[in-house]
């Protein structure tokens, strides 16, 4: 058997207390939590934005969990 070496596939690094521009509508969830990653990387490069919120969503509700 053949073991992969452990590795890391994304990094994200966020502040909840962040909000979005003034010109963006209460509405858009989707804006709402864009505007709380400060800095987010992955390993193969480029990221749709869609994948990059929900890999963020899923960490905090992980930590909202744990809380």
């Amino acid at each position: 058997m053949s073991r992969t070496p452990p590795s890391l596939e994304y990094l994200v690094i966020w502040n909840r207390t962040l909000q979005p521009a003034e010109n963006v509508s209460k509405d858009d969830d989707d804006a709402q939590e864009e505007a709380h990653i400060l800095f987010y990387t992955c390993r193969p490069g480029g990221v749709k934005r869609d994948k990059m919120l929900r890999q963020v969503g899923l960490a905090k509700a992980l930590i909202s969990f744990s809380e």
